[in-house]
């Protein structure tokens, strides 16, 4: 595997010829063109780039050469043939390259981002024995039209690659293609070059956009530019849901949908109530179409640790499980792609930007063009803040299940709004408040996620009764695991109350109010 390639600008023609006579006594030789094929891979968000690495996929006879490097150096991270294209972390057979792209990609699929054609002459320097001591390849690549109107020819570059045992070799004609040819490095990396050329934005999607306001933006206006943003993040899921290429798109289509619900119940008077009740009822039953196939995510990406929860004699038991979760995922995501290609979905996000677009209602207008998001958000910013604490409060160690699970609503909707709104406050108060608030979240989702957990599987038990013929192993193997899962979830119960002690006590509350104080003490300096 060389260590890197070098990427070089071609101000003139070069051939094995040349090279020859640049370079008396060496023999290079040249293979006969090639035009190939070359992907770049990247998550949908684009993980891999905001990481400074670009993954170059080209297509031979039968298999494909993988390529990872750093973008701009062109340092190699890893090179290797491949008889498939891998598409998730899982993929890859090397433990260290699945561990290292697992880090980068999570649950995320390899997508083809941008391919390009290339018209490729090689050469080669060999030695007496025939073994070739360094490699040059002369690409002149082509976007392919899928991205544009027609063909367009990018700068030709040189790729210069070292081969391990002949540095010697690749110092001299490194020094050669310099002062003969000219050679200068490739200013801008072929990824980045094509990516301008098609007028790609790389990284520009998140699932979490960062809204700036000042204290004195009109309410309406800040509560509309957030939903707005909110539509783009569902529509920007929709065909990754849909084709089902990986299980984010449904965490993040979902994210959105949550995060609408909690600002459209805190800023209802930025939009006239009927045609805002019609719209809630719909994102209502767009939220149910795509929850049950997230669970089912959850739980599938959870079964080598539901394994490791079973002795080992039992958790083969297990596959019969993992089939019949399968089973009812595929069935689910039919639901949630229905759903989302429907007649219904279309007109929702049809009337849902019309009413982005309108004004607010008369009633409401004066009020919310006057009054200044900072006091809206910090308003109901406190009012969450205080419904936590009064829930957390009366949670009792004899208190329902439910109680948590509603706290942690209460928890995670706290959180939405202070992420929402953060340009509102000072980062050293948002971010020590913000540490506190998640580890209770950690907390909490854990009970909920261990509580979810153990329902579904049970559930998933009696189904398969009904579903299909059971060997008895098969349901002790449920039972053991769903036992083990309640354990675990009163062990995380039991912390809560150490947890929740923290967050209630007099430093936490201290960091709240220095956290609003603080935004208003400009506003309080200038009056």
């Amino acid at each position: 595997m060389a260590d890197a390639h070098f990427i070089f600008n071609l101000t003139e023609d070069l051939s094995a010829q040349t090279l020859n006579t640049w370079m008396p006594g060496d023999r290079w030789v040249e293979e006969k063109p090639e035009k190939r094929v070359r992907t770049y891979l990247d998550s949908f968000d684009w993980r891999l780039f905001k990481a400074n690495t670009a993954l170059e996929l080209t297509q031979g006879k039968g298999s494909y050469r993988l390529t990872w490097r750093e973008l701009g150096s062109g340092r190699v991270l890893d090179e290797r043939t491949a008889t498939k294209i891998p598409r998730l972390a899982s993929d890859y057979a090397s433990p260290g390259l699945r561990k290292r792209f697992t880090r980068l990609l999570g649950h995320r699929a390899l997508l083809d981002q941008i391919s390009v054609t290339s018209d490729t002459r090689s050469m080669r320097l060999l030695d007496d024995e025939g073994k070739t001591l360094v490699r040059i390849e002369l690409r002149q690549d082509d976007i392919l039209p899928v991205r544009l109107d027609s063909n367009v020819t990018l700068p030709t570059r040189v790729y210069l690659f070292p081969l391990r045992g002949f540095q010697a070799s690749f110092d001299m004609t490194l020094d050669r293609l310099k002062t003969r040819a000219r050679l200068e490095p490739a200013a801008e990396d072929p990824l980045l070059a094509a990516l301008k050329t098609a007028g790609t934005a790389a990284g520009k999607y998140t699932n979490k956009p960062t809204y700036v306001f000042t204290p004195d933006t009109p309410t309406h206006e800040a509560a509309r530019s957030i939903l707005s943003s909110l539509v783009d993040v569902m529509l920007a899921n929709v065909e990754g849901i849909c084709k089902n290429l990986d299980t984010e798109f449904v965490h993040d289509f979902l994210l959105a949908v949550r995060r609408t619900r909690c600002i459209l119940d805190r800023f209802p008077g930025t939009f006239e109530d009927r045609a805002l009740n019609l719209i809630r009822q719909d994102i209502t039953w767009l939220e149910e179409a795509v929850t049950e196939t997230r669970d089912l995510d959850i739980y599938l990406a959870l079964f080598k640790d539901y394994e490791t929860r079973l002795p080992q004699n039992l958790r083969q038991a297990l596959s019969p499980l993992s089939k019949f979760l399968d089973r009812q995922r595929v069935k689910t995501h039919q639901k949630a792609r229905l759903a989302l290609e429907s007649p219904r979905f279309k007109t929702l996000i049809r009337n849902w930007q019309e009413l982005l677009a309108s004004e607010p209602p008369c009633v409401a207008s004066h009020h919310l063009q006057s009054a200044g998001i900072a006091m809206a958000a910090d308003r109901h910013i406190r009012e969450q803040y205080r419904l936590v604490l009064e829930k957390s409060l009366a949670i009792e160690p004899e208190s329902p299940i439910n109680d948590l699970l509603d706290l942690h609503q209460r928890c995670k909707r706290l959180g939405y709004l202070l992420e929402i709104f953060r340009s509102l406050y000072p980062d050293k108060a948002y971010s020590a408040f913000m540490k506190e608030l998640n580890d209770q979240q950690q907390n909490l989702n854990q009970f909920h996620d261990l509580d979810l957990q153990r329902r579904a599987l049970h559930e998933a038990g009696i189904a398969m009764q009904q579903d299909q013929r059971i060997l008895p192993v098969w349901l002790d193997a449920i039972e053991l695991l769903v036992t083990d899962l309640t354990k675990e979830r009163g062990r995380v119960r039991k912390a809560f109350i150490k947890q929740f002690a923290r967050f209630s006590g007099k430093k936490v509350r201290k960091r709240f109010q220095a956290l609003c104080r603080e935004k208003n003490k400009p506003q309080e300096q200038g009056a």
